[in-house]
């Protein structure tokens, strides 16, 4: 598994257990979870804090490990500043879990 994921489990089933001549119990099981990205949200704010819209947008691209198919979103009140916060703590960080 890549470094800074980690497994979250959602099921697990064993199936018949069976005992092996040599003492041994045998079973199968069958597991089924996802695989998360562990972010740092305060690294993160560090990391955005000052940056322009469209780099705040790269960086995330490029840096943040984000499902291929969705792209970040940055909301900036108010809409006309045009730019991150220069203050980490004025940054939110909301991390969306995919929709199944």
């Amino acid at each position: 598994m890549p470094r800074g994921r980690s497994i979250r489990v959602v099921t697990y089933t064993r199936g018949t257990a069976t005992l092996l001549n040599d003492g041994r119990v045998a079973f199968t099981m069958r597991v089924e979870g996802t695989v998360e990205a562990q972010i740092d949200t305060a690294a993160l704010r560090e990391r955005l804090a000052g940056k322009s819209l469209d780099e705040a947008i790269n960086y995330l691209r490029e840096n943040v490990d984000i499902d291929a198919d969705t792209s970040p979103q940055i909301v900036v009140m108010p809409d006309w500043f045009g730019a991150m916060p220069i203050l980490p703590l004025r940054i939110g960080v909301e991390i969306a879990e995919r929709a199944s």
